[in-house]
């Protein structure tokens, strides 16, 4: 057969670095061949690296003249060429099925050993991977482009409308500002009921980060849509020089150090995601300079999915997630397994995976616990000794609970109760979910911390001991009927009925090195007795730490205040009170006897004090979100900072 050279593999080599961008939505969609028949496909990758295969087989494809062929490995080339002609029937040569790995192993090896291709110098390809300062668990740059989005208070941000020669916006401005700003959930998009971007963030940082999406346009640029594809900074210079007369970029500045935070653009018509012939959605690095600022970077996602109903939030709120410092948690390295039961990932239980996705894009998931943290927005409580742990879920404010290896402070576990509800309405099981962290800077900048398959650096410990969604199979019921076994699996208890976690459980209590870690007593850590109890009619997630039991004087409720158990040495009932107000976690006290107020968390350690003038007031910061008692003289009031 001819041999197919790169550019007919249907893959991408974009002309515009893009650092990161989402992952390819692996829904099955049929195309008709040249000869009439229909196949089905699934696209697999992301923007850097993306092929297509046959959906039931899983067996790669190639398009050649409208038809589309089973691609094998050609032996003395090490390149693909087409085979027989792609049919939507699983295929009988066991050879063949056999070889689909190779086959996607040589597609990736010619797509990275391409030559680096610059848009008329917008923007290029950089191998900076300088580890500068940053929080943990947040790229500190993009292509050396330091990251220093605003993460608290009322944020501006600025957002184009973009259509092409060929393909007009096709939604109203009134439904599409909704869509990025509405404060109630709208049923307007493909019929289904759905959050705006502004409010799920808003959610996401407990009120913390409020961003209003400015949106201008539409800005008509001369070329077809398709002529775009790889050419996303030529989008972006078009579209500012259509619209800059109507921005003051200077507002979009917020930390003022000379340069647009950020640039978002929403362009007509549906994204590469869904069909790899379009623009596909991401977050790049350019060197424009507009009105005397510098515009660094710049994200850009779909109007229209494949139904060309509105689509859902999800893309959206990924691409804003890395303008925020978040990295891509699937693989960016382009080693994506054939077989989809074998994915290390987190897939559909984190938004900056293919969670994105759920309910097609309209109810993405919670971020997670260590997410929230590295944002700043939650401040997990530390697990170090013996207690019982009673857990709100991560919908309704509960504050998760973390675990420092002592051996080393950049491997952290994270544990949160995800319940089905809100946002976390559509995920696959319930329970409470346990996350591996090992930071790496440089893994951060590179947007790759889930590049290894044999060490993940953000690892959703399932409950089942499972890797995988085995999404050919069950797509649909796990987005829309939220019935995947794989997934339902990997909660505590969850499907399984797992209620431990140490280090003899399996999957087991461990570090990386594997190894058992200790608590402040020299125990070994270890979870057990998981699973809910409800408490003042309230649903908890509740487990133990090193056995202790469920009373009184151990248990720790996190995210509720008015059933904090009684902490030993602090009066929390105390008759005496005084006067208490709170913005954010600026805390203001009125009525208070004279002398010092002390602030003290849920372990009964003392955390601020201030001096009460004269008048009774007094003004602090609490350092973090939490429960707190406050104590002044004979005097307590109890309070809850979220």
């Amino acid at each position: 057969m001819k041999l197919v050279k790169l550019a007919m593999l249907s893959l991408a080599v974009t002309a515009t670095f893009t650092a990161s961008a989402r992952p390819a939505r692996p829904v099955p969609y049929n195309v008709r061949q040249a000869d009439g028949t229909e196949i089905t496909l699934r696209t697999l990758g992301d923007e850097h690296f993306h092929f297509t295969v046959e959906a039931k087989s899983g067996a790669p494809v190639i398009k050649q003249n409208g038809t589309y062929f089973y691609a094998v490995v050609n032996p003395a080339t090490g390149l693909a060429e087409a085979s027989a002609v792609a049919v939507t029937a699983r295929p009988t040569d066991k050879s063949f099925i056999e070889a689909r790995e190779n086959v996607a192993e040589a597609m990736r090896a010619a797509t990275m050993q391409q030559a680096v291709i610059t848009d008329n110098g917008i923007s290029t390809l950089s191998t900076d991977s300088r580890a500068t300062t940053g929080g943990f668990g947040l790229g500190a740059n993009i292509n050396g482009v330091p990251k220093n989005f605003v993460l608290e208070g009322d944020v501006p941000c600025l957002v184009l409308l973009v259509q092409f020669s060929d393909k007009k916006i096709s939604t109203s401005t009134a439904d599409i500002n909704s869509w990025l700003n509405s404060d109630t959930p709208s049923a307007q998009w493909g019929g289904w009921e759905g959050g705006s971007v502004r409010s799920y963030y808003i959610k996401q940082s407990r009120n913390k980060f409020r961003p209003q999406f400015d949106l201008y346009g539409t800005a008509t640029l001369s070329g077809t849509a398709a002529s775009y594809q790889g050419r996303e900074g030529t989008m972006l210079k078009e579209a500012l020089e259509a619209l800059q007369g109507d921005i003051d970029l200077k507002k979009y500045d917020v930390n003022g150090d000379g340069a647009v935070d950020n640039v978002y653009i929403i362009f007509a018509g549906m994204g590469g995601h869904l069909d790899s012939q379009y623009i596909w959605p991401a977050n790049a690095t350019t060197n424009l300079s507009y009105q005397g600022l510098k515009i660094n970077r710049y994200s850009y996602v779909n109007e229209v999915d494949d139904a060309n109903y509105q689509q859902g939030i999800g893309t959206f709120v990924h691409e804003f997630g890395h303008v925020l410092g978040l990295a891509d948690l699937y693989t960016t390295a382009g080693n994506y397994p054939s077989n989809s039961t074998n994915y290390w990932t987190p897939t559909y239980w984190d938004v900056m995976d293919t969670g994105c996705d759920l309910l097609y894009g309209y109810y993405p998931p919670n971020l997670s616990a260590f997410e929230r943290h590295a944002l700043g927005w939650t401040e997990p409580y530390e697990l170090n000794k013996a207690e019982f742990i009673y857990m709100q879920s991560n919908e309704n404010n509960g504050q998760a609970a973390m675990f420092h290896n002592p051996s080393d402070e950049n491997e952290v576990f994270y544990f949160e109760y995800r319940d089905q509800t809100g946002w976390d309405q559509y995920h696959c099981g319930k329970g409470l979910l346990i996350w591996q962290i090992q930071f790496d800077q440089n893994s951060w900048n590179n947007n790759g911390p889930n590049n290894n398959s044999s060490n993940p650096r953000v690892r959703l410990v399932a409950a089942d001991g499972s890797n995988g969604d085995n999404t050919s199979v069950s797509y649909y019921n796990t987005i829309f009927y939220k019935t995947d076994p794989y997934l339902e699996g990997d909660p505590f208890p969850g499907s399984t009925g797992n209620t431990e976690f140490s280090p003899s459980s399996s999957p087991a209590f461990l570090s990386a090195a594997g190894k058992s870690m200790n608590l402040a007593n020299g125990n070994a850590a270890r979870i057990t007795s998981i699973g809910n109890k409800a408490k003042n009619g309230k649903d908890y997630m509740c487990f133990s730490v090193d056995g202790a039991p469920d009373r009184g004087a151990y248990t720790n409720v996190l995210g509720e205040d008015e059933v904090l158990a009684a902490i030993t040495g602090i009066e929390s009932d105390a008759a005496d009170t005084f006067a208490v107000s709170c913005s954010g976690r600026e805390v203001s006290i009125a009525g208070a006897p004279a002398g010092t107020i002390t602030a003290f968390d849920v372990t009964g350690r003392s955390v601020v004090s201030a001096m009460v003038d004269t008048d009774g007031t007094a003004t602090f910061t609490i350092p973090a979100t939490g429960i707190y008692i406050l104590r002044a003289g004979s005097a307590s009031a109890k309070i809850i900072i979220r």
